[in-house]
Protein backbone atom coordinates (compact mmCIF):
# COMPACT_ATOMS: atom_id res chain seq x y z
CA UNK A 1 0.00 0.00 0.00
CA UNK A 2 2.93 2.18 0.14
CA UNK A 3 3.74 4.06 -2.64
CA UNK A 4 6.13 6.26 -3.89
CA UNK A 5 4.59 9.61 -5.20
CA UNK A 6 7.53 11.48 -5.41
CA UNK A 7 11.19 10.68 -6.56
CA UNK A 8 13.19 13.45 -5.10
CA UNK A 9 13.91 12.12 -1.64
CA UNK A 10 14.59 15.76 -0.65
CA UNK A 11 10.81 16.64 -1.30
CA UNK A 12 8.49 14.20 -0.08
CA UNK A 13 8.83 10.86 -0.32
CA UNK A 14 7.15 7.30 -0.57
CA UNK A 15 3.59 9.28 0.46
CA UNK A 16 1.06 6.68 0.48
CA UNK A 17 -1.95 7.06 -2.02
CA UNK A 18 -5.57 7.90 -1.31
CA UNK A 19 -8.25 8.59 -3.68
CA UNK A 20 -12.15 9.78 -3.11
CA UNK A 21 -14.30 8.08 -5.35
CA UNK A 22 -16.67 11.08 -6.41
CA UNK A 23 -18.58 9.63 -9.46
CA UNK A 24 -17.42 8.66 -13.21
CA UNK A 25 -17.42 6.74 -15.66
CA UNK A 26 -15.84 3.34 -13.81
CA UNK A 27 -18.15 0.00 -13.88
CA UNK A 28 -19.72 -0.57 -10.14
CA UNK A 29 -18.12 -3.22 -7.93
CA UNK A 30 -19.64 -5.75 -5.67
CA UNK A 31 -19.42 -5.11 -1.84
CA UNK A 32 -15.90 -4.98 -1.17
CA UNK A 33 -16.60 -5.46 2.58
CA UNK A 34 -17.17 -8.93 1.99
CA UNK A 35 -13.49 -9.85 0.10
CA UNK A 36 -10.01 -10.30 1.47
CA UNK A 37 -7.47 -7.54 1.67
CA UNK A 38 -5.59 -8.80 -1.02
CA UNK A 39 -8.38 -8.96 -3.36
CA UNK A 40 -9.60 -5.21 -2.24
CA UNK A 41 -5.95 -4.17 -3.32
CA UNK A 42 -6.15 -6.20 -6.73
CA UNK A 43 -9.63 -4.55 -6.86
CA UNK A 44 -8.00 -1.08 -6.51
CA UNK A 45 -5.53 -1.42 -8.92
CA UNK A 46 -7.80 -2.87 -11.96
CA UNK A 47 -10.03 0.40 -10.69
CA UNK A 48 -7.00 2.90 -10.29
CA UNK A 49 -5.68 2.83 -13.70
CA UNK A 50 -8.69 4.15 -15.23
CA UNK A 51 -8.61 7.69 -13.77
CA UNK A 52 -8.17 10.71 -15.58
CA UNK A 53 -7.04 12.87 -12.85
CA UNK A 54 -7.07 13.64 -9.23
CA UNK A 55 -6.62 16.08 -6.48
CA UNK A 56 -4.50 15.07 -3.75
CA UNK A 57 -3.27 16.63 -0.54
CA UNK A 58 -1.56 15.39 2.89
CA UNK A 59 1.51 15.49 4.91
CA UNK A 60 4.34 13.33 5.89
CA UNK A 61 6.60 13.83 8.49
CA UNK A 62 10.03 12.35 8.80
CA UNK A 63 13.70 13.10 10.83
CA UNK A 64 13.64 16.93 8.99
CA UNK A 65 10.49 17.92 10.00
CA UNK A 66 6.78 18.13 8.46
CA UNK A 67 6.60 18.65 4.73
CA UNK A 68 2.92 19.21 3.14
CA UNK A 69 1.60 18.41 -0.14
CA UNK A 70 -0.93 19.28 -2.45
CA UNK A 71 -2.20 19.38 -6.14
CA UNK A 72 -3.94 17.79 -9.14
CA UNK A 73 -1.85 14.92 -11.34
CA UNK A 74 -3.52 13.50 -14.74
CA UNK A 75 -2.95 10.26 -16.08
CA UNK A 76 -1.39 11.94 -19.60
CA UNK A 77 1.63 13.79 -17.09
CA UNK A 78 0.37 16.81 -16.54
CA UNK A 79 0.44 18.18 -12.64
CA UNK A 80 0.02 21.11 -10.67
CA UNK A 81 1.59 21.09 -6.83
CA UNK A 82 2.65 22.80 -4.18
CA UNK A 83 4.56 21.82 -1.18
CA UNK A 84 5.91 23.14 1.68
CA UNK A 85 8.18 22.56 4.47
CA UNK A 86 8.44 25.35 7.31
CA UNK A 87 9.14 28.48 6.04
CA UNK A 88 9.66 26.69 2.63
CA UNK A 89 7.05 26.96 -0.39
CA UNK A 90 6.84 25.98 -3.72
CA UNK A 91 4.90 25.60 -6.65
CA UNK A 92 5.38 23.37 -9.59
CA UNK A 93 3.09 22.73 -13.19
CA UNK A 94 4.11 20.16 -15.49
CA UNK A 95 2.94 20.19 -19.12
CA UNK A 96 4.28 18.63 -22.54
CA UNK A 97 6.04 21.42 -22.93
CA UNK A 98 8.06 21.36 -19.75
CA UNK A 99 8.04 21.71 -16.08
CA UNK A 100 7.62 25.26 -14.46
CA UNK A 101 8.88 25.86 -10.71
CA UNK A 102 7.35 29.15 -9.21
CA UNK A 103 9.15 29.06 -5.22
CA UNK A 104 9.32 32.11 -2.11
CA UNK A 105 12.31 33.25 -1.16
CA UNK A 106 12.96 30.75 1.61
CA UNK A 107 12.47 28.21 -1.18
CA UNK A 108 15.21 29.64 -3.16
CA UNK A 109 17.46 30.33 -0.22
CA UNK A 110 17.33 26.50 0.65
CA UNK A 111 18.37 25.25 -2.76
CA UNK A 112 21.01 27.46 -4.44
CA UNK A 113 23.81 26.98 -2.01
CA UNK A 114 26.06 29.35 -1.27
CA UNK A 115 24.28 31.67 -3.62
CA UNK A 116 20.92 30.87 -2.25
CA UNK A 117 20.49 34.54 -0.83
CA UNK A 118 21.33 36.09 -4.45
CA UNK A 119 19.17 33.70 -6.28
CA UNK A 120 15.92 34.53 -4.43
CA UNK A 121 16.26 38.04 -5.29
CA UNK A 122 16.29 37.44 -8.32
CA UNK A 123 13.60 34.67 -8.97
CA UNK A 124 11.49 34.61 -5.47
CA UNK A 125 7.68 34.61 -6.23
CA UNK A 126 8.47 34.18 -10.38
CA UNK A 127 7.58 31.88 -12.78
CA UNK A 128 10.91 29.74 -14.17
CA UNK A 129 10.77 26.73 -16.58
CA UNK A 130 12.99 24.49 -15.47
CA UNK A 131 16.57 24.09 -17.66
CA UNK A 132 16.96 21.39 -19.71
CA UNK A 133 19.38 19.15 -17.82
CA UNK A 134 16.88 18.94 -15.20
CA UNK A 135 13.77 18.30 -17.40
CA UNK A 136 14.21 14.53 -17.21
CA UNK A 137 14.14 13.76 -14.05
CA UNK A 138 11.43 16.19 -13.24
CA UNK A 139 9.27 14.60 -15.88
CA UNK A 140 9.79 11.35 -14.41
CA UNK A 141 9.08 12.49 -10.82
CA UNK A 142 5.57 13.77 -12.19
CA UNK A 143 5.51 10.67 -14.12
CA UNK A 144 5.27 8.99 -10.65
CA UNK A 145 1.79 10.89 -10.26
CA UNK A 146 0.20 9.15 -12.87
CA UNK A 147 -2.85 6.97 -11.75
CA UNK A 148 -1.79 4.06 -13.83
CA UNK A 149 1.87 3.85 -12.02
CA UNK A 150 -0.05 4.06 -8.65
CA UNK A 151 -2.21 1.58 -9.72
CA UNK A 152 1.21 -0.68 -10.10
CA UNK A 153 2.29 0.21 -6.81
CA UNK A 154 -0.94 -0.41 -4.54
CA UNK A 155 0.08 -4.06 -3.28
CA UNK A 156 3.74 -3.41 -3.30
CA UNK A 157 5.98 -3.62 -0.11
CA UNK A 158 2.48 -4.69 2.07
CA UNK A 159 3.54 -6.69 5.27
CA UNK A 160 0.41 -9.15 6.96
CA UNK A 161 -3.25 -7.92 6.12
CA UNK A 162 -5.90 -7.27 7.73
CA UNK A 163 -9.62 -6.39 7.86
CA UNK A 164 -10.01 -3.00 10.50
CA UNK A 165 -13.98 -2.84 10.11
CA UNK A 166 -15.48 0.12 8.26
CA UNK A 167 -15.48 3.34 8.68
CA UNK A 168 -16.79 6.78 6.78
CA UNK A 169 -14.70 9.07 5.32
CA UNK A 170 -15.84 11.96 3.48
CA UNK A 171 -19.49 11.23 3.88
CA UNK A 172 -18.62 7.66 2.57
CA UNK A 173 -18.76 3.92 3.85
CA UNK A 174 -14.92 2.52 3.81
CA UNK A 175 -13.69 -0.80 4.08
CA UNK A 176 -10.77 -0.68 6.51
CA UNK A 177 -7.33 -2.58 5.74
CA UNK A 178 -5.11 -2.56 8.36
CA UNK A 179 -0.95 -3.19 7.37
CA UNK A 180 1.01 -4.55 10.34
CA UNK A 181 4.44 -3.64 8.62
CA UNK A 182 5.78 -6.73 10.44
CA UNK A 183 7.61 -7.98 7.77
CA UNK A 184 11.38 -6.38 6.02
CA UNK A 185 10.81 -3.78 4.24
CA UNK A 186 7.21 -3.09 4.82
CA UNK A 187 5.61 0.14 6.33
CA UNK A 188 2.13 0.02 8.80
CA UNK A 189 -0.24 2.15 8.32
CA UNK A 190 -4.12 2.00 7.05
CA UNK A 191 -5.88 2.12 4.00
CA UNK A 192 -9.83 3.12 3.32
CA UNK A 193 -11.06 2.05 0.67
CA UNK A 194 -14.82 2.58 -1.05
CA UNK A 195 -16.91 -0.23 0.11
CA UNK A 196 -19.12 -0.12 -2.99
CA UNK A 197 -18.36 1.63 -6.68
CA UNK A 198 -15.60 1.85 -8.32
CA UNK A 199 -12.40 0.35 -5.97
CA UNK A 200 -10.60 3.30 -4.90
CA UNK A 201 -9.00 4.36 -1.58
CA UNK A 202 -10.62 7.06 0.29
CA UNK A 203 -7.71 7.82 2.53
CA UNK A 204 -4.04 6.20 3.30
CA UNK A 205 -2.11 6.42 7.07
CA UNK A 206 1.38 5.41 7.58
CA UNK A 207 1.69 4.87 11.19
CA UNK A 208 5.42 4.02 11.35
CA UNK A 209 8.63 4.24 9.98
CA UNK A 210 9.45 1.38 7.33
CA UNK A 211 11.20 -2.12 9.02
CA UNK A 212 14.79 -2.43 8.11
CA UNK A 213 15.78 -5.07 5.67
CA UNK A 214 13.62 -6.69 2.69
CA UNK A 215 14.25 -6.03 -1.43
CA UNK A 216 12.53 -2.74 -1.97
CA UNK A 217 10.89 -1.95 -5.33
CA UNK A 218 12.60 0.96 -7.07
CA UNK A 219 9.55 1.76 -9.02
CA UNK A 220 7.28 1.66 -5.67
CA UNK A 221 9.86 2.30 -2.80
CA UNK A 222 12.45 5.19 -1.93
CA UNK A 223 15.40 3.44 -0.70
CA UNK A 224 16.04 6.36 1.28
CA UNK A 225 12.62 6.66 3.07
CA UNK A 226 12.71 7.85 7.07
CA UNK A 227 9.47 9.03 7.37
CA UNK A 228 7.93 8.15 10.25
CA UNK A 229 4.38 9.39 9.42
CA UNK A 230 2.38 10.14 6.40
CA UNK A 231 -1.46 11.33 5.57
CA UNK A 232 -3.20 11.56 2.44
CA UNK A 233 -6.51 12.23 0.80
CA UNK A 234 -7.47 12.34 -2.46
CA UNK A 235 -10.66 13.90 -3.91
CA UNK A 236 -11.97 16.07 -7.41
CA UNK A 237 -11.60 12.57 -9.11
CA UNK A 238 -12.24 12.55 -12.52
CA UNK A 239 -13.73 16.51 -11.88
CA UNK A 240 -12.91 18.68 -15.19
CA UNK A 241 -9.68 20.05 -14.81
CA UNK A 242 -7.34 21.77 -17.09
CA UNK A 243 -3.33 22.64 -16.74
CA UNK A 244 -1.55 24.43 -18.66
CA UNK A 245 1.96 26.78 -18.44
CA UNK A 246 1.89 29.57 -16.66
CA UNK A 247 2.72 33.10 -18.72
CA UNK A 248 5.76 34.78 -18.47
CA UNK A 249 7.61 32.63 -17.46
CA UNK A 250 11.90 32.86 -17.15
CA UNK A 251 13.70 30.67 -19.30
CA UNK A 252 17.33 29.82 -17.82
CA UNK A 253 20.14 28.34 -19.50
CA UNK A 254 20.73 24.64 -18.83
CA UNK A 255 23.25 24.65 -15.81
CA UNK A 256 22.35 28.07 -14.68
CA UNK A 257 19.96 29.49 -12.10
CA UNK A 258 20.28 27.60 -9.38
CA UNK A 259 16.95 25.82 -9.96
CA UNK A 260 16.82 22.83 -7.79
CA UNK A 261 14.25 20.49 -7.46
CA UNK A 262 11.94 21.37 -3.67
CA UNK A 263 13.82 21.12 -0.22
Amino acid sequence: MRMRLLRSASLITALPLALVAAGGPLASAADESAKSPRQILADLSRDLGKVRNYHFSGSQTDPDGRSSLAGDATASGRANLVIRKGASAVRLIAVPAGVYVKGNAAYWKSVGGSNGASIAKQLADRWVKAPGSQDKSLVAMFQDLTPKHLASCTAVGTGTLAKGGTATIAGRKAVVIVDRGDKPGTTPGRLYVTASGPVLPLRVTQTGRRRAGGRLDPRCQEKDDKSTASDLTFSRFDAPLKIAAPHGAITLPSGGGGTGTPA
